[in-house]
């Protein structure tokens, strides 16, 4: 989660440098919107940028702009260029339109934060729709890690929120952090030479502190679990949520397999829709191949298809 995202459904380090290297692979006719305003709160606006096909199916794709739960513009300057563009390009063949959204980034915005600012962006989209030529209820998420982790609580908010979802490698339990019991703060610590914690900004409980008007940690230990619990997508599973496609690598030490195999266990539970795919061999983050990206797109296809739609607006 910490590496520097310039993928965004992927997240794999390519640098911007090899990434201009590589041609464009945005076909004529592909129109991008830039930075537009979907939530405006303490002084910041948080913008999303749009790339619409030159023929548009009705179905919408949001991606997630998040590694680490950090969140930047610089992830979007290589759009069109390299994998990114690749991975593009195969969706907007398809005719879907597609937002990449950013959200306030850790340790200023914490998790539960970055939840609420996506959710907004999603309920801005869907209130756009008309003026966009989609149709509010074809809309899928998709994001890797953090960026697979915010996917995940949108497609589990239920109702009509969103109707397909795509998370590689994501966090899902935050207090059963590769076996049961296991504290997510003491796997991180336990990866990293110095014994830190790079994350704690996005999952730390905070409270202002009115007498000195600052934001002061919890410590309180019952209600700490209680706030990791809500940020959980295991935890927000409930019949009627949108059918979810997981992609993870059986040798991810950062996020364990095991966070994507409980929350199947859930979703079949309750009897949603699901997909796990596990790339052998695979750490945390890899480039996607044609067949990979082949089987994303379908499965948005077939869970944004019109037959499930509303009337595209005129």
């Amino acid at each position: 989660m910490n590496r520097v995202v310039i993928l965004i459904a992927v997240v794999l380090c390519l640098s911007e440098a090899s990434c201009a290297e590589q041609p464009n692979f945005l076909k004529l006719g592909t129109t991008r919107t830039r930075d537009v305003i979907y939530l405006k709160k303490d002084g910041f606006a948080l913008t999303y940028d749009i790339l619409t096909p030159g023929v548009q199916n009705g179905a919408a794709i949001a991606f997630m702009v998040s590694g680490g739960w950090h969140s930047t513009h610089d992830s979007l300057k290589s759009i069109d260029q390299g994998f990114f563009g690749r991975m593009t390009r195969v969706f907007l063949d398809r005719g879907f339109t597609l937002y990449y959204v950013i959200h306030g980034s850790q340790p200023r915005f914490t998790a539960a934060e970055a939840i609420e600012q996506t959710t907004a962006a999603i309920n801005h989209i869907r209130s756009t729709a008309a003026a966009r030529r989609i149709d509010p209820l074809r809309i899928g998420v998709a994001g890797g890690s953090a960026g697979g982790h915010l996917s995940l609580m949108q497609g589990l908010q239920g109702g009509d929120h969103v109707q397909a979802v795509v998370a590689y490698f994501p966090p899902t339990d935050f207090l059963n952090y590769g076996a049961p019991g296991v504290h997510f703060d003491t796997v991180i610590r336990g990866l990293n030479p110095e014994g830190n914690n790079p994350f704690w900004g996005a999952v730390e409980l905070r409270e202002l502190n009115r007498s000195t008007t600052t934001f002061i940690p919890v410590t309180d230990k019952k209600r700490h679990h209680a706030h990791l619990n809500s940020i959980s997508p295991v935890h927000q599973v409930d019949p009627g949520d949108a059918p979810t496609l997981l992609l993870h690598g059986d040798a991810d030490k950062l996020v364990p397999l095991q966070q994507s195999q409980i929350l199947i266990k859930k979703l079949n539970a309750a009897k949603i829709p699901n997909r796990l795919i596990v790339k052998e061999g695979a750490s945390h983050g890899w480039v996607s191949e044609d067949d990979e990206l082949k089987i994303i797109s379908d499965w948005f296809m077939l869970h944004l298809s019109e037959k499930e739609a509303s009337p595209l607006p005129q």
